[in-house]
């Protein structure tokens, strides 16, 4: 089941009305019953469990010299890898 409203294409959440779980559109509200799925509510997530996530500096943020540094890294691990294939 996609998590996508079939009217608008908006993304649809899980909600409880009455005691049923329901899949309602964020945008336009259009809403059907949830099934072929179960819904798990707060709870504790494991370590072993857990993705760990970096932070990206936005583009307009970075300065001229840390993008040419990363372009030229880009390059040579480009060039570099495309050298061990031909060998």
């Amino acid at each position: 089941m996609a998590p996508f409203c079939p009217k608008c294409g908006g993304f649809m959440q899980p909600k409880r009305i009455e005691g049923k779980v329901y899949l309602e559109c964020i945008s336009c509200g259009f809403r059907k019953p949830a099934t072929g799925f179960s819904l798990i509510v707060g709870g504790e997530i494991p370590e072993e469990e857990r993705t760990k996530t970096g932070v990206i500096k936005s583009r307009e943020r970075r300065k001229s010299e840390e993008r040419e540094i990363d372009k030229e890294e880009f390059y040579s691990l480009v060039l570099e890898s495309m050298s061990e294939s031909y060998e």
